[in-house]
């Protein structure tokens, strides 16, 4: 959607001319009248964009809340009137703290946590199974060499009685 310097985009994208400021700011209902409906249509534009519902989970309630802040993002350097910017990253940032809410309702900075610590837990598990494994590996070998030492220890010994009876 382009906006222009001289047309409200949202006022005028369904064809709604009597609530569009006019040329000198003028509104026939009253301007602050008019700029609330205005607000309120993009409140509820938005609405329709961002549904929640209560079922989301807490990754959908991430993206979505990274999603409204790259539109904040975009409506902010949009290059539309004053009035407009201000009217539109209103009812988005109104949005996200809805959305903000619901994070915080789910518990999701706890649920993020927990799943981090487990994921470290599990990490450091698997650490200590590859530490005892090349622990028993180690020791299996040791057992070999210390029962080929006296092997060879008894050979010696052997072999040294024999040569002394002979």
């Amino acid at each position: 959607m382009k906006y222009s310097n001289f047309v409200d985009a949202d006022a005028c994208s369904d064809g709604e001319f009597l609530n569009h400021p006019g040329l000198f700011g003028w509104c026939w209902k009253g301007k602050k009248k008019c700029e609330k409906e205005r607000y309120d249509k993009a409140v509820s534009g938005f609405n329709s964009d961002y549904p929640l519902n209560g079922d989301e989970s807490c990754d959908e309630i991430d993206e979505t809340i990274t999603d409204i802040d790259n539109r904040i993002t975009s409506v902010l350097n949009s290059g539309a009137k004053d009035r407009v910017i201000s009217r539109n990253s209103r009812a988005l940032e109104n949005r996200r703290l809805d959305f903000k809410s619901a994070w915080e309702d789910n518990d999701c900075s706890q649920k993020a946590i927990d799943a981090q610590s487990a994921e470290f837990n599990a990490q450091v598990q698997a650490m200590f199974n590859q530490v005892n494994e090349r622990s028993a590996l180690r020791n299996k070998e040791d057992d070999t060499l210390m029962k080929v030492a006296l092997g060879v220890g008894a050979l010696v010994i052997g072999g040294v009685v024999v040569m002394a009876l002979r």
